[in-house]
């Protein structure tokens, strides 16, 4: 954007121009129109009658809230502010006594403060080129911010902000208040810096002083400050000079030079700005990059304690599981010892009711032993769907798509960025639900070692033995695979992993420990469906 900045400030009273000798005054001083508050806001809502000077385009203004959210609440936040009561210290005459008495704001007051920001673009070129408008609407978001700061440090209140689009250049009006003080003077710096003058120095300051000039000139270096303040913060970001070309005595050549690198330097100065947030957010992720590394490795070391935790459990439930399959033969045995006894007692027909009781007896034993079967059963259903549920989990955690969370309150497993991306997720992720909190730990160590056998053997860069291992791995699984159904997801997982197997010693060692888990499972798988016969129980399964 190339040219100069424009900033003017005024304040407004409610009843408008002064009462000189009984009549009220249409013309300030300066020679502007006496407006009153009520009619600078009727001609910024463009009210019919208020606004002769600008023609009818149809363009409606655009508000942008403070504390007022359209011209209503802003005629309604005027009235209450310049229409309060003012405390002040009153001495009586006659008997002297001093006291504190309340009076409204007097109507000559100004209690309106408005300010203009108005930039070298016109309406139509604005409105017709989509990336200029968004230019002018920064810098007026610029300038809204800055003068909402000033105005909210001065003790007063932003009332909200009007852009005009049907007058020659993109302009916007800001308005003001102080519903505490009623006066808006503190708000103008020129003012407050003549009232402040004025103050300090008090009678002295009479028109035709030295005193009395220097307030003034008081007031022009605040105006200038103000109007430096706003270049500073606002217009130079921009490209925008600070003043014009007759005030710098500059030729046309010279000045369209000044604008253009006025211009040059704003965009240097944004390119700066964004290169240097580019760095701060690269320094941002680099320490949130190092942060989630150090978290990884306290994973692991609390995942390699639950392994080892795992691997004393899965011992002790070895040792329970065989000395629950000799009770079952000690009770298949009882069993069989049972049902003779009572052929033999029913040959004797004076010990019936002994025989009757021993009967009544045995049918409660068997009741209690279907009871543990059905509770057997749903053992070895049980350990079957975590036993799935596990081999999914390692699929999971294998792929990338799933990593066990212990840091937070409620520990868990967490699904990773790929797995949203991945369809095959929600069928593993429905698997995974019923896998114990204990076998999440082992599946992340089965998944590490496979996946770093598998990254190791994919280094070695060696492919002569791919077919062989597959088929070794292929024949072991087989046998796992026929053993019970839920060893079918191993199996096919197995061989996904041996086709990226290449090293022979890596292989070798990846099958020796395939083969023991594969071994293990069957046993349990095994011990989980033997069937024992026993009498009055049929093929009913007991183990």
């Amino acid at each position: 954007m190339q040219g100069y900045q424009f900033a003017h400030m005024e304040t407004w009273s409610r009843q408008g121009g002064a009462v000189q000798n009984g009549r009220q005054e249409t013309v300030r001083r300066n020679g502007q129109r006496s407006w009153s508050a009520q009619q600078i806001i009727d001609e910024a809502e463009r009210v019919p009658d208020a606004c002769e000077h600008v023609p009818y385009t149809g363009r409606k203004p655009l508000v942008l809230e403070g504390t007022c959210r359209s011209f209503d609440e802003l005629r309604k936040a005027h009235e209450a502010a310049s229409t309060v009561k003012l405390s002040f210290p009153y001495r009586d005459k006659k008997t002297g006594k001093t006291s504190t008495r309340r009076r409204q704001l007097r109507a000559d007051t100004h209690s309106l403060y408005t300010s203009v920001i108005s930039l070298p673009v016109t309406a139509e070129e604005a409105l017709a080129d989509p990336e200029k408008m968004r230019e002018c609407m920064s810098v007026f978001r610029m300038a809204k911010t800055f003068e909402q700061s000033r105005i909210e440090a001065a003790g007063g209140e932003f009332a909200m902000a009007v852009i005009h689009y049907d007058e020659h250049h993109l302009h916007m009006h800001l308005y003001g208040l102080d519903r505490v003080r009623g006066s808006v003077n503190a708000l103008h710096p020129g003012r407050a810096a003549l009232d402040d003058f004025r103050k300090r120095h008090g009678a002295r300051c009479k028109r035709g002083t030295d005193l009395f000039q220097q307030s003034k000139r008081a007031y022009c270096d605040a105006m200038r400050e103000w109007q430096g303040d706003l270049h500073r913060e606002v217009f130079s970001k921009v490209g925008l000079l600070r003043y014009g070309p007759k005030r710098e005595r500059l030729t046309r050549s010279d000045y369209m030079r000044a604008m253009q690198a006025a211009e040059e330097r704003a965009r240097t100065a944004v390119d700066l700005e964004d290169s240097r947030n580019h760095r701060k957010a690269l320094s941002g992720i680099a320490a949130l990059l190092d942060e989630r590394e150090a978290d990884i490795d306290a994973r692991e070391g609390d995942l390699d304690a639950r392994e080892a935790q795992l691997t004393d459990l899965t011992a002790s439930l070895d040792e329970r599981s065989e000395k629950l399959r000799e009770a079952a033969e000690k009770t298949a045995l009882e069993a069989k010892e049972t049902a003779a006894a009572t052929a033999g007692l029913t040959a004797r027909e004076g010990a019936l009711n002994v025989r009757e009781a021993q009967a009544a007896d045995r049918e409660a034993k068997v009741q209690c032993r279907e009871e543990k079967v059905d509770e057997r059963d749903k053992l070895s259903m049980k350990r079957a769907t975590e036993l799935d549920a596990s081999l999914a989990t390692v699929e999971a955690m294998t792929a990338g798509l799933a990593v066990y969370d212990e840091t937070s309150t409620s520990p868990g497993m967490r699904s990773t960025a790929a797995a949203r991306n991945d369809s095959a997720w929600p069928d593993i992720m429905a698997r995974m639900k019923a896998a114990p909190a204990a076998a999440w730990a082992t599946a992340g160590r089965i998944s590490r070692s496979l996946s770093e056998a598998r990254a190791k053997a994919a280094a070695d860069g060696l492919a002569d033995a791919r077919a062989s291992a597959r088929k070794e791995l292929r024949d072991a699984f087989e046998a796992v695979r026929k053993a019970s159904d839920a060893f079918g997801a191993v199996h096919q997982f197995a061989l996904q992993i041996i086709d990226r197997l290449t090293g022979k010693d890596d292989r070798a060692t990846a099958r020796q420990n395939l083969e023991e888990l594969t071994k293990k499972a069957v046993k349990e798988t095994v011990a989980v469906h033997a069937r024992v016969p026993r009498a009055g129980l049929g093929d009913e399964a007991i183990e």
